[in-house]
């Protein structure tokens, strides 16, 4: 089955055991990250979601791998942000993968973005249309104006997803209850089960995504080597999203971001030092003219052909 966390990432991965197994003392499902993600570093996170090696709680040093029983306990996430089953476990891992707690989507977030709020119906159309890609936090609600509900809905962290279905973690969903499960559906099971009757989706939470230097083809037949420019990262931000906050990006050298012609409005500092690649004309070009940033055009059919861990 094919996984797409994001359009230039698309991985094919065997299928999935879904049998949960009956015993917490059981050892973790073998699952890489890298299954998942071509950036490097978030494929090493998963993989220490995936085995128990990372520490999601603050109120405990027990790791809770792939299968492994959580239960319905009070647990915290940086200092004194708290809750239970589904709800801090995702919040948790997103927080382990990119510093930032979905919470309720309504935070100021820096390296994040909220999307989808009000969606009925998940797709493959859908969620990349949003730019959802691997690590998104998805809340569902029963509240007919999406807003957050404490009583009703779920939360999850997206693996991938295609034109087949949806694979995602989360905790205290399915069976056996009260453990970290990871899923692959099909769609119609995902807007079922998951979505529910009547429910809606109160938030996504998507990071800008990331990933390893490579070939950058400019949409115009010139291909740029962005390892020989020195560019050892690339940042793309979805196309869709219209403004870019304040020191969005860590000012680093060596970075690339791709922005698309939605954009129309940077703060300061929102690009950091990175080289721009971006559409002619628009704002993204005129900040980096304007910041002293190195500018290459883009059009319409670029593609990121290799991504090189």
């Amino acid at each position: 089955m094919k996984r797409t966390g994001y359009k230039i990432t698309k991985l094919t991965i065997a299928a999935l055991c879904l049998t949960a197994l009956l015993f917490s003392c059981a050892p973790a499902r073998a699952e890489s990250g890298a299954d998942y993600t071509g950036d490097a570093a978030l494929a090493k996170k998963l993989d220490e979601i995936f085995t128990g090696e990372a520490k999601l709680f603050s109120n405990t040093d027990q790791g809770y791998p792939l299968d492994s029983f959580i239960g319905s306990g009070r647990f915290y996430v940086d200092g004194d942000f708290y809750g239970s089953e589904c709800w801090i476990y995702a919040n948790a891992v997103y927080y382990y993968l990119f510093g930032e707690i979905p919470n309720k989507g309504k935070d100021s977030y820096r390296y994040s973005f909220t999307a989808l709020k009000g969606c009925k119906k998940l797709d493959c159309a859908t969620l990349a249309a949003a730019g959802v890609g691997t690590g998104t936090y998805l809340r569902t609600t029963d509240r007919k104006d999406a807003a957050y509900s404490s009583s009703a809905g779920h939360s999850l962290i997206v693996l991938g997803y295609d034109e087949d279905g949806l694979t995602w973690l989360d905790a205290n969903w399915g069976t056996p209850k009260y453990y970290v499960h990871l899923h692959t559906k099909n769609w119609e099971y995902v807007n079922k089960y998951v979505m529910r009757s009547g429910y809606v989706v109160s938030h996504a939470v998507i990071p800008y995504r990331t990933a390893s230097s490579g070939i950058l083809c400019d949409g115009a037949g010139k291909e740029y080597l962005l390892g020989g420019m020195g560019i050892t990262r690339v940042v793309t931000v979805p196309d869709g999203i219209v403004k870019i906050g304040e020191e969005a990006f860590e000012p680093t050298d060596g970075c690339a971001v791709i922005v698309p012609g939605s954009v129309t409005e940077l703060e300061p500092g929102a690009l950091g030092r990175a080289a721009v690649f971006a559409p002619e004309n628009s704002a993204a070009q005129a900040y980096a003219q304007a910041n002293g940033l190195k500018y290459y055009p883009l059009y319409d059919g670029w593609e990121l052909l290799r991504a090189a861990n």
